[in-house]
């Protein structure tokens, strides 16, 4: 099974030591903006206290095994447009729609947005 998997999917499948998302996807990538995002929450998340060196570690490890790959730019744009998503988030629907993979999320935005571009979602862990 291929996924295309944000941040928030990320961070939340290794919070909750979900192994089995992690069986069942067999190729996971994302748009060169996910170590990013990533980091961000890291960041966020030592700010206040909750980073385990367990999480820290985990994404270090997930993060190498992710094919980071690029979309085309006018692509990501319109999606933005039309569904009045932040580029980042359309560059997460553009990838899925472009490798016709699953798409793993908790943006609501996001969510909507690949309902309507029938892009499959990943049924997640809440």
């Amino acid at each position: 099974m291929q996924a295309v998997i944000d941040a928030s999917y990320l961070i939340e499948a290794i919070e909750r030591s979900d192994d089995a998302f992690f069986d069942r996807v067999l190729e996971m990538s994302a748009p060169s903006l996910l170590p990013y995002e990533v980091g961000n929450v890291l960041l966020w998340k030592e700010k206040k206290g909750t980073l385990t060196e367990t999480l820290k570690a985990s994404v270090q490890i997930l993060l190498g095994s992710i094919a980071i790959e690029a979309c085309q730019w006018s692509d990501v744009y319109g999606l933005a447009q039309k569904h009045h998503l932040t580029f980042y988030d359309a560059s997460y629907l553009r990838l899925a729609m472009d490798k016709q993979a699953m798409l793993a999320t908790y943006d609501k935005a996001l969510v909507t947005a690949a309902s309507v571009e029938r892009v499959p979602l990943l049924q997640g862990l809440c």
